[in-house]
């Protein structure tokens, strides 16, 4: 193997250890729970995050709007949402890559690298759509 190549599945192999922790600690602790803007595409609510943040199919989300009070902004929570099944986008570090010599991922993988997004059950509607923002529910 060559060292250059070798240099990249160390590097690759740090950083996901650095996410599968963060993932952890986003299970366990309110602080570190994701939080991301929804998005509707083509018809369907998305949002930007994935398997490096630790989102698995069958996760729910609250989703949160604005609402603006006396200069003040206000996040009001108007629904739960679930992530669909077999929808969570793959975003680790380098995904749809395979080095030589990196070892067979004996789990069944849990994301897809194709997707551009983590697909949620349910259609945007006047309250969870375009603008709100999630958060990985207790």
């Amino acid at each position: 193997m060559k060292s250059a190549n070798l240099d990249k599945l160390i590097a690759r192999g740090a950083l996901r250890a650095t996410d599968a922790a963060f993932a952890a600690l986003q299970r366990d602790y309110d602080e570190f729970r994701p939080m991301s803007s929804l998005h509707e595409e083509d018809g369907k609510l998305v949002a930007y995050i994935g398997t490096k943040e630790g989102v698995k199919a069958g996760d729910k989300f609250d989703v949160f709007m604005c609402q603006k009070n006396d200069n003040e902004i206000e996040w009001k929570k108007v629904g739960t949402i679930k992530v669909a099944k077999n929808s969570v986008w793959d975003n680790q570090e380098g995904a749809n890559e395979t080095l030589e010599g990196e070892a067979e991922d004996g789990e069944k993988k849990e994301g897809n690298a194709e997707l551009k997004y983590t697909i949620f059950d349910g259609k945007p509607g006047k309250k969870v759509g375009e603008g709100c923002l999630i958060r990985l529910a207790k």
